[in-house]
């Protein structure tokens, strides 16, 4: 990697040729773009030190390339998209080409929230420090720790086949949802009362028209089989955006769920979170 262009001003070169201190903006017909062009992401790892990050002016772009990124505030957000995917790194146990191959619509979806966010620990939710503010709108998604009982979120589901996570919907919980229209997606929520007992059983999503008329549900676990389909492309109308299955006695200790299945759904299914709620 070179230094990036800086062709001479011809009023300022003086003679002095290529040695002139004072340079040429890059304007006129030949330098216009319809709007902003994109540095990969790829630009941002090594392409054989295999845990390699870099961000700010030592990323791997060419002279010509070096020009439009070297500037302070490209270089400070490509600190912030190698710190979130650092993050993504240790919690899935990858490597920086990994996230590329692997969890690309995961590092878009950190990307989408605002840079203020902190986690206190690797596995913590994203929440806002004391003092710090951002936009109303960019405020991240309904914090699990406000809703009551036992809550499941997406990212501790057991997951098979294609899941995609990036997306524009609002009134998820935590930090996302995900969707599939893969046929062999399947789903698991796990959870395990503490108290055996009555529990309603809570199903979040977020509607959208592409989303299935008959989504294949099942609780497992329970005191008796239950299985149900929904139909996403409508919302749900309780709490904190969140659809009763009904009610059901789980023992407590014993590990129950709730799956999720794509194959015969009818559209593409959507999942977001369970709640557990101890009837009394």
């Amino acid at each position: 990697m070179g230094h990036d262009l800086h062709t001479p001003h011809p009023e300022f070169s003086g003679g002095l040729g290529n040695e002139a201190f004072i340079s040429k903006a890059t304007t006129g017909e030949g330098f216009k773009y319809e709007g902003p062009y994109w540095a990969p992401y790829r630009t941002l790892y090594s392409r054989n030190i295999r845990n390699l990050f870099m961000a700010g002016r030592d990323i791997s772009v060419d002279r010509e390339a070096l020009g439009p990124v070297r500037v302070m505030r490209t270089c400070g957000m490509m600190g912030e998209v190698v710190g979130k995917a650092a993050w993504i790194c240790i919690r899935y146990k990858t490597l920086p080409r990994g996230v590329y191959e692997k969890h690309l619509g995961l590092l878009k979806d950190l990307l989408s929230q605002p840079g203020a966010l902190r986690r206190s620990t690797i596995d913590a939710a994203l929440t806002l420090p004391p003092g710090a503010k951002i936009p109303a709108r960019s405020l991240p998604g309904i914090d699990p720790a406000q809703i009551p009982g036992i809550i499941v979120d997406d990212e501790a589901a057991v997951l098979s086949g294609r899941w995609d996570t990036t997306g524009s919907l609002t009134g998820f919980v935590a930090e996302g949802y995900r969707y599939s229209s893969d046929t062999r997606a399947t789903a698991r929520f796990p959870f395990t009362v503490k108290t055996s007992g009555e529990y309603e059983v809570r199903v979040s999503w977020q509607s959208h028209a592409n989303r299935a008329k008959a989504a294949p549900v099942q609780v497992l676990g329970a005191d008796h089989p239950f299985t149900t389909t929904l139909d996403q492309t409508q919302a749900p109308k309780g709490d904190h955006g969140f659809h009763s299955l009904g009610r059901f006695k789980f023992e407590a200790g014993k590990e129950s769920s709730v799956l999720f299945q794509s194959e015969g759904a009818r559209g593409v299914v959507h999942i977001d979170a369970i709640q557990i709620l101890e009837v009394r």
